[in-house]
Protein backbone atom coordinates (compact mmCIF):
# COMPACT_ATOMS: atom_id res chain seq x y z
CA UNK A 1 0.00 0.00 0.00
CA UNK A 2 1.65 3.17 -1.06
CA UNK A 3 1.63 5.91 1.96
CA UNK A 4 1.87 9.45 1.89
CA UNK A 5 3.19 12.47 3.66
CA UNK A 6 1.46 16.79 3.68
CA UNK A 7 3.83 18.41 2.62
CA UNK A 8 2.24 21.37 4.49
CA UNK A 9 1.77 19.79 7.90
CA UNK A 10 3.74 16.37 7.77
CA UNK A 11 1.32 14.53 8.22
CA UNK A 12 1.45 10.59 6.98
CA UNK A 13 -1.90 9.82 5.20
CA UNK A 14 -2.96 6.59 3.85
CA UNK A 15 -4.28 7.20 -0.06
CA UNK A 16 -7.79 6.91 0.46
CA UNK A 17 -7.04 9.76 3.49
CA UNK A 18 -5.58 12.54 1.00
CA UNK A 19 -8.82 14.04 0.06
CA UNK A 20 -10.52 14.47 3.19
CA UNK A 21 -7.43 16.01 5.08
CA UNK A 22 -6.72 18.40 2.12
CA UNK A 23 -10.19 19.55 2.64
CA UNK A 24 -9.22 20.65 6.43
CA UNK A 25 -5.16 21.34 6.09
CA UNK A 26 -4.48 24.68 4.76
CA UNK A 27 -1.33 23.85 4.33
CA UNK A 28 -1.58 21.06 2.04
CA UNK A 29 -1.00 22.01 -1.37
CA UNK A 30 0.54 18.80 -2.25
CA UNK A 31 1.90 15.13 -0.64
CA UNK A 32 4.67 13.17 -1.20
CA UNK A 33 5.31 9.15 -1.43
CA UNK A 34 6.62 8.15 1.62
CA UNK A 35 8.93 5.26 0.01
CA UNK A 36 9.92 7.53 -2.90
CA UNK A 37 9.96 10.66 -1.95
CA UNK A 38 8.09 12.12 -4.86
CA UNK A 39 5.58 15.31 -4.38
CA UNK A 40 2.34 14.97 -6.08
CA UNK A 41 0.65 18.41 -6.20
CA UNK A 42 -3.20 18.81 -6.43
CA UNK A 43 -4.69 15.22 -7.48
CA UNK A 44 -1.95 14.14 -9.20
CA UNK A 45 -1.73 11.28 -6.52
CA UNK A 46 -3.82 9.37 -7.71
CA UNK A 47 -1.80 7.88 -10.74
CA UNK A 48 0.74 7.08 -7.83
CA UNK A 49 0.01 3.14 -7.96
CA UNK A 50 3.14 1.27 -7.46
CA UNK A 51 6.29 2.32 -6.14
CA UNK A 52 10.02 0.91 -5.09
CA UNK A 53 9.62 -3.12 -4.43
CA UNK A 54 9.52 -5.03 -1.35
CA UNK A 55 12.92 -6.13 -1.52
CA UNK A 56 14.50 -2.28 -2.35
CA UNK A 57 12.84 -1.38 0.80
CA UNK A 58 13.55 -3.81 3.18
CA UNK A 59 16.95 -4.99 1.78
CA UNK A 60 18.36 -1.04 0.59
CA UNK A 61 21.52 -1.85 2.02
CA UNK A 62 22.05 -5.03 -0.48
CA UNK A 63 19.60 -4.37 -3.34
CA UNK A 64 21.36 -4.39 -6.33
CA UNK A 65 18.37 -3.11 -8.98
CA UNK A 66 17.96 -0.88 -10.94
CA UNK A 67 14.83 1.95 -10.19
CA UNK A 68 13.49 4.25 -12.30
CA UNK A 69 10.23 6.30 -11.98
CA UNK A 70 8.17 7.73 -14.51
CA UNK A 71 6.64 11.05 -14.96
CA UNK A 72 3.90 9.70 -12.50
CA UNK A 73 6.32 8.61 -10.09
CA UNK A 74 5.46 5.29 -10.39
CA UNK A 75 8.32 2.61 -10.64
CA UNK A 76 8.94 1.70 -14.82
CA UNK A 77 9.68 -1.50 -15.29
CA UNK A 78 12.95 -3.38 -15.66
CA UNK A 79 14.35 -4.57 -19.02
CA UNK A 80 12.11 -8.20 -18.26
CA UNK A 81 8.91 -8.00 -17.99
CA UNK A 82 6.77 -7.83 -15.21
CA UNK A 83 3.38 -9.62 -15.46
CA UNK A 84 0.99 -7.54 -13.30
CA UNK A 85 -1.04 -9.11 -10.91
CA UNK A 86 -4.82 -9.06 -11.23
CA UNK A 87 -5.51 -6.44 -9.10
CA UNK A 88 -2.87 -4.31 -9.93
CA UNK A 89 -4.11 -4.82 -13.54
CA UNK A 90 -7.74 -3.21 -12.34
CA UNK A 91 -6.21 -0.67 -10.32
CA UNK A 92 -4.56 0.77 -13.80
CA UNK A 93 -7.92 -0.06 -15.32
CA UNK A 94 -9.91 1.80 -13.19
CA UNK A 95 -7.01 4.61 -13.46
CA UNK A 96 -7.41 4.47 -17.30
CA UNK A 97 -11.54 4.67 -17.16
CA UNK A 98 -10.86 7.72 -15.50
CA UNK A 99 -8.93 9.40 -17.60
CA UNK A 100 -11.81 8.62 -20.45
CA UNK A 101 -14.79 8.30 -18.13
CA UNK A 102 -17.81 10.76 -19.53
CA UNK A 103 -18.56 14.17 -16.51
CA UNK A 104 -21.75 12.06 -15.38
CA UNK A 105 -19.27 9.26 -14.15
CA UNK A 106 -15.91 11.61 -14.06
CA UNK A 107 -16.51 12.05 -9.69
CA UNK A 108 -16.83 8.47 -9.19
CA UNK A 109 -14.38 7.50 -11.11
CA UNK A 110 -12.10 9.75 -9.47
CA UNK A 111 -13.07 8.51 -6.28
CA UNK A 112 -12.66 4.95 -7.22
CA UNK A 113 -9.08 5.70 -8.13
CA UNK A 114 -8.06 6.22 -4.41
CA UNK A 115 -9.00 2.73 -3.27
CA UNK A 116 -5.93 -0.22 -4.18
CA UNK A 117 -8.58 -2.68 -3.29
CA UNK A 118 -11.87 -2.16 -5.30
CA UNK A 119 -13.28 -5.71 -6.50
CA UNK A 120 -13.02 -6.95 -9.51
CA UNK A 121 -16.51 -9.21 -9.48
CA UNK A 122 -19.46 -6.94 -9.93
CA UNK A 123 -21.64 -8.09 -6.92
CA UNK A 124 -18.89 -7.41 -4.93
CA UNK A 125 -18.30 -4.35 -7.05
CA UNK A 126 -21.83 -3.56 -6.57
CA UNK A 127 -21.74 -3.77 -2.98
CA UNK A 128 -18.10 -1.69 -2.11
CA UNK A 129 -19.70 1.29 -4.22
CA UNK A 130 -22.56 1.53 -1.84
CA UNK A 131 -20.59 2.54 0.89
CA UNK A 132 -17.61 3.78 -0.83
CA UNK A 133 -19.69 6.10 -3.46
CA UNK A 134 -22.83 6.62 -1.75
CA UNK A 135 -24.72 4.93 -4.73
CA UNK A 136 -28.38 3.68 -3.24
CA UNK A 137 -31.62 3.32 -4.86
CA UNK A 138 -32.86 3.79 -8.18
CA UNK A 139 -30.21 6.41 -9.35
CA UNK A 140 -27.65 4.33 -7.92
CA UNK A 141 -28.00 1.25 -9.57
CA UNK A 142 -28.60 3.48 -12.66
CA UNK A 143 -24.88 4.89 -11.94
CA UNK A 144 -23.52 1.31 -10.80
CA UNK A 145 -24.72 -0.06 -14.54
CA UNK A 146 -23.15 2.80 -16.14
CA UNK A 147 -19.61 2.54 -13.89
CA UNK A 148 -19.33 -1.04 -14.65
CA UNK A 149 -19.66 -1.25 -18.53
CA UNK A 150 -17.24 1.40 -18.77
CA UNK A 151 -14.49 -0.65 -16.43
CA UNK A 152 -15.60 -3.68 -17.98
CA UNK A 153 -15.16 -1.99 -22.08
CA UNK A 154 -11.50 -0.26 -20.50
CA UNK A 155 -10.65 -3.43 -19.23
CA UNK A 156 -11.44 -5.24 -22.58
CA UNK A 157 -9.40 -3.01 -24.11
CA UNK A 158 -6.23 -2.91 -21.83
CA UNK A 159 -6.44 -6.99 -21.73
CA UNK A 160 -6.28 -6.98 -25.54
CA UNK A 161 -3.38 -4.38 -25.92
CA UNK A 162 -1.28 -6.45 -23.06
CA UNK A 163 -1.96 -9.41 -25.74
CA UNK A 164 -1.02 -8.15 -28.73
CA UNK A 165 2.38 -6.50 -26.91
CA UNK A 166 3.07 -9.61 -25.30
CA UNK A 167 2.59 -11.70 -28.70
CA UNK A 168 5.03 -8.75 -30.05
CA UNK A 169 7.84 -9.28 -27.84
CA UNK A 170 7.89 -13.08 -28.26
CA UNK A 171 7.80 -12.62 -31.79
CA UNK A 172 10.80 -10.23 -31.09
CA UNK A 173 12.62 -12.70 -28.79
CA UNK A 174 11.91 -15.68 -31.22
CA UNK A 175 12.97 -13.90 -34.46
CA UNK A 176 16.64 -12.53 -32.42
CA UNK A 177 16.84 -16.20 -30.94
CA UNK A 178 16.84 -17.25 -35.38
CA UNK A 179 18.95 -14.51 -35.77
CA UNK A 180 21.79 -15.10 -33.36
CA UNK A 181 21.68 -18.89 -34.66
CA UNK A 182 21.83 -18.01 -38.15
CA UNK A 183 25.32 -15.99 -37.29
CA UNK A 184 26.68 -18.73 -35.48
CA UNK A 185 26.14 -21.18 -38.27
CA UNK A 186 27.47 -18.43 -40.57
CA UNK A 187 30.93 -18.34 -38.88
CA UNK A 188 31.23 -22.07 -38.52
CA UNK A 189 30.75 -22.14 -42.15
CA UNK A 190 33.49 -19.75 -42.98
CA UNK A 191 35.93 -20.91 -40.40
CA UNK A 192 38.88 -22.41 -42.29
CA UNK A 193 39.42 -25.63 -40.53
CA UNK A 194 42.94 -26.15 -38.88
CA UNK A 195 44.84 -29.05 -39.92
CA UNK A 196 46.72 -30.59 -37.25
CA UNK A 197 50.73 -31.12 -37.25
CA UNK A 198 49.98 -34.91 -36.65
CA UNK A 199 47.18 -34.95 -39.55
CA UNK A 200 49.66 -33.23 -41.72
CA UNK A 201 52.80 -35.78 -40.50
CA UNK A 202 50.64 -38.38 -41.84
CA UNK A 203 49.43 -36.94 -44.99
CA UNK A 204 52.90 -36.75 -46.10
CA UNK A 205 53.60 -40.29 -44.83
CA UNK A 206 50.71 -42.06 -47.16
Amino acid sequence: MVFFCCDGCGETLKKNQVDGHAAKCRDCYAVSCVDCSVSFPGDDYRTHTSCISEAERYEKTVYKGARKLDQHGNQTQPQKYKKLTPQEAWNQTIITAAESAPPSLKSYMDQLCVHENVPRKEKQFRNFTVNSLRLKGAEGERVKDEIWKLLVKVRDDLKKEREEEEARRKTQSNSLAKNVSSDEADKQETTPKVTSVSESSDNESA
